[in-house]
């Protein structure tokens, strides 16, 4: 078995060592011939040997605890982290500073998400709840209560007025951000739902499950306009390219957040579909294990894809979306990534994860 980065590749050897010789020196001539004679040779997809980047541009202080959510304001000034101390933090970014601590949860926090014009903050916990903060002054605005297990996701809609979580109870919910009401609940899944995340269109909301499907809602009904899947394992992350024409899903065995064992299952998948037919346009090979984060870069040219490897820590592959090709390679984390997120200005990349390592990657 050979690994470059993410992606597996099995090969079968033979039984004995003169099989091996026979087989071996025939592949060869045929090699020689073919390209003495100009005979084009098919390769399996080659991954670019990437020498691997272990040291980050910048670090933040290390965290007491697991650190398992990031967001960007929009104007790139402030980033927001939160984890199993419960806090949520608000950091300078250029200076790395520390700004504000917010406490209000009871148990840990699992993704934060800023609005649109940046005013609002937003935590999710497995609390059962999630917070709505004044962002410049840190006042809480709301507790929104209705979920009955863990909050694992949170994402703003396009405009801003809507919030949308999900988590262990199966269920998705919309909230109105000005008054803290639920408007809306869609049942469906029949497993944990892992991910949330409106297209930039604001037409759709795209949810990712451990009954290994996604689905696609309308934004305006609420109507189930699709289902994708079933893939072969749990659906951890989605993300919406930035032009609302690709939908990236990342999969793998187990759970992508919160303390747990690793499952090597080598049956994880990165996805890409069209999220307007459901049709799927990109398989890759299988990961070792589980893909646990995306993160489109804003001009959505460059896909991070953050997943665990086969010695139990994380890597980070930047994957080209027009060529479906590696051309960077982080090994970043000692644990589970939980969260990247690329700067507004897409020039960094902040990862954070379970080795309570707050990571700057540019």
């Amino acid at each position: 078995m050979t690994q470059n980065f993410g992606f597996v590749y099995k090969v079968r050897p033979t039984s004995y060592l003169r099989q091996k010789i026979v087989f071996v020196s025939s592949l060869a001539a045929l090699i020689v011939l073919g390209l003495a004679c100009g005979i084009p040779m098919q390769h399996p997809p080659e991954v670019p040997r990437i020498s691997p980047l272990s040291t980050p541009d910048r670090q933040f202080p290390r965290q007491a605890a697991s650190v398992n959510a990031a967001a960007f304001s929009p104007d790139g000034q402030w980033l927001a982290t939160g984890g199993d101390d419960k806090v949520v933090q608000l950091w300078s970014f250029s200076t790395g500073e520390l700004v504000r601590r917010v406490s209000g949860h009871f148990a840990g926090i699992a993704s934060v998400a800023f609005s649109h014009d940046g005013r609002i903050l937003a935590s999710a916990s497995r609390d059962k709840t999630v917070k709505l903060w004044d962002a410049p002054t840190g006042k809480e605005l709301h507790t929104l209560a209705g979920h009955i297990g863990e909050v694992r996701s949170i994402a703003f809609s396009g405009e801003g007025n809507i919030l949308a979580s999900a988590g262990t109870d199966s269920t998705v919910k919309l909230w109105d951000v000005f008054t803290g009401k639920e408007v809306r609940s869609l049942p469906g899944h029949s497993g944990v739902v892992n991910a949330v995340a409106f297209s930039p269109d604001g037409i759709t909301l795209a949810t990712a499950s451990s009954d290994d499907t996604v689905r696609l809602w309308s934004f305006a009904t609420g109507e189930l306009l699709r289902t994708l899947g079933p893939l072969k394992t749990h659906v951890l992350a989605l993300e919406f390219g930035p032009d609302a024409a690709t939908l990236a899903t990342g999969s793998g065995a187990g759970f992508a957040t919160r303390p747990g064992p690793f499952h090597l299952s080598r049956s994880a998948e990165l996805k890409f579909f069209d999220p307007r037919t459901g049709r799927e346009t990109y398989s890759s090979p299988p990961f070792f294990s589980s893909v646990t984060a995306l993160a489109f870069r804003p001009d959505g040219e460059v896909l991070a894809v953050a997943y665990i490897s086969e010695d139990r820590a994380s890597d980070i592959d930047f994957l080209d979306m027009r060529s479906h090709r590696l051309t960077r390679h982080f090994r970043a984390h000692r644990g589970i990534i939980h969260a990247i997120a690329f700067s507004p200005d897409g020039a960094w990349l902040v990862s954070v994860g379970s080795d309570q390592a707050i990571r700057v990657w540019h």
